[in-house]
């Protein structure tokens, strides 16, 4: 969603009168494509799916509101694979370019889609062919599930969010150490251990070393950090990641404490179920099981957390927006299907 739906605004933007209905169906075809390039796959992450597979939803979606016929979408899907890009390295260093590579994506969308438009062509067998996405990118897959489901079951109804601001792979961990902190009175100087215990990606992805001096995108992917950060303050903040919240002596001297452990589980791409087991220095042992995690589908957020997420995500604007402009914004998405133009939903968005 991260990639799709900032190139589908932008389309509609720059086209105009383009309605928010078709907005929605857009985002929805966009949403099966790239999903459904996940679920197929059959081994862990070699890159990074947000970017490289929601590459080729955002191509579907602007090739949607389009109006493309078979062959120039065809096309824009094999001028967006020779720009695809989406490297685990950043995510193992903790580099900005992870984020970013959603963003070269998203742009790569707009200009395939484009450079189609114009008539050229691309490669034709993009997905299954002898150099295709899913036998480089992904390794094994299985592409039977979706042609059995494809416009039956729509992915966007399925997608989960990210209720905390960190990696996905930490949301169990926040979630645990948060709901043994209500439910039992302890402190964070009472805590002698965590461990988050889980499938091995959730240790692939965020168990990573907690670092002196770290940079925004490493804190965001660090367990560590986050689970010291939840101790210290009850939460995780965007707040944390700026200015000396990264260097606070307090959070690393509390990190050290903060451990992660793989389950074995043998799906490469599992998320749960997953555990925290928290020791105090008393000798207590306090423990915490996840089999769904909250903001899954069938763990959704209300509307009020949906609601206080945006308004805290909007305090963190680079540029201020004007007073009023989240109401404003709840308002049209709220009516999203009633807009005639998606540019009504644009224009507040102006600093």
């Amino acid at each position: 969603m991260a990639t799709l739906l900032p190139a589908a605004i932008a389309y509609a933007e720059r086209k105009g009168g383009i309605s928010g209905r078709e907005l929605l169906v857009a985002v929805a075809v966009g949403v099966d494509v790239a999903a459904n390039l996940g679920v197929a796959a059959r081994e862990g992450l070699k890159f990074f799916r947000p970017a490289t597979a929601g590459g080729f939803g955002a191509t579907a979606a602007i090739g949607r509101l389009a109006g493309f016929d078979q062959n120039t979408l065809c096309n824009a899907f094999g001028i967006q694979y020779g720009q695809t890009s989406g490297t685990m390295q950043s995510h193992v260093e903790g580099s900005i370019v992870l984020p970013m590579q959603i963003g070269f994506n998203s742009r790569g969308a707009m200009n395939a889609c484009d450079i189609a438009a114009m008539g050229l062509s691309g490669p034709r067998d993009v997905f299954e062919g002898q150099f295709g996405y899913m036998r480089l990118f992904e390794g094994t897959w299985d592409f039977q599930p979706t042609w059995e489901s494809l416009g039956k079951t729509w992915l966007v109804s399925e997608l989960s969010h990210k209720p905390y601001p960190a990696g996905r792979a930490t949301h169990g961990g926040i979630e645990g150490i948060m709901a043994l902190r209500e439910q039992y009175p302890f402190e964070a100087g009472d805590v002698a251990s965590v461990n988050v215990i889980g499938p091995p990606l959730i240790k692939r992805l965020c168990g990573r070393p907690d670092i002196p001096s770290p940079n925004a995108n490493y804190a965001r992917l660090c367990m560590p950090f986050i689970g010291a950060k939840v101790l210290l303050h009850g939460k995780i903040d965007l707040a944390h990641y700026r200015g000396a919240e990264l260097t606070d002596p307090a959070t690393h001297e509390m990190a050290k404490r903060i451990t992660m452990e793989s389950d074995n589980n043998p799906d490469p791409n599992a998320l749960v179920p997953q555990e925290v087991v928290i020791m105090l220095k008393d000798g207590t042992v306090l423990r915490w099981h996840c089999d769904i995690m909250l903001a899954n589908p069938a763990r959704r957020l209300t509307r009020e957390q949906h609601l206080a997420k945006f308004r805290r995500c909007l305090d963190f604007a680079q540029e201020p927006l004007r007073a009023g402009t989240g109401d404003t914004l709840i308002g049209l998405v709220d009516r999203l299907e009633q807009l005639t133009d998606v540019r009504e939903l644009t224009a507040p968005l102006l600093a």
